[in-house]
């Protein structure tokens, strides 16, 4: 069969189409150019994102020692409720940025790589 395919000229005259010819003279260099620079904005992504990460925690746990001591303030309010409803709005506040930031860093995508199958 490989003896066929050869001797074919409709295959021949195909293979002879499928020449691929570059018309720049610096594809190489361009194409490693490029290679380069995703390689840089992938290292720049992944510093960031790690640094996102630090600095989530680091809100995080700021927002939940503030959470904890909103109720020890009594004495700066004149009412127990104003208190209260400080705590619950910041309660609210922060859930949501924590929910937000959460959902931006688990859809956000890393260039140049591919998420596995």
């Amino acid at each position: 069969m490989p003896d066929s395919i050869s001797n074919d000229k409709k295959f021949s005259e195909i293979m002879k189409k499928s020449i691929f010819c570059i018309s720049n003279e610096n594809f190489e260099d361009d194409l490693m150019h490029k290679i380069e620079i995703g390689n840089q904005v992938r290292k720049t992504v992944v510093k960031n994102r790690s640094i996102s990460i630090i600095f989530f925690l680091i809100g995080t746990a700021l927002g939940l020692i503030i959470n904890f001591n909103l109720p020890t303030f009594n004495d700066l309010f004149y009412s127990h409720n104003i208190t209260e409803n400080i705590s619950l709005y910041f309660q609210i506040i922060f859930t949501a940025f924590m929910l937000f930031y959460l959902e931006k860093f688990l859809s956000s995508k890393i260039p140049g790589v591919r998420p596995k199958a």
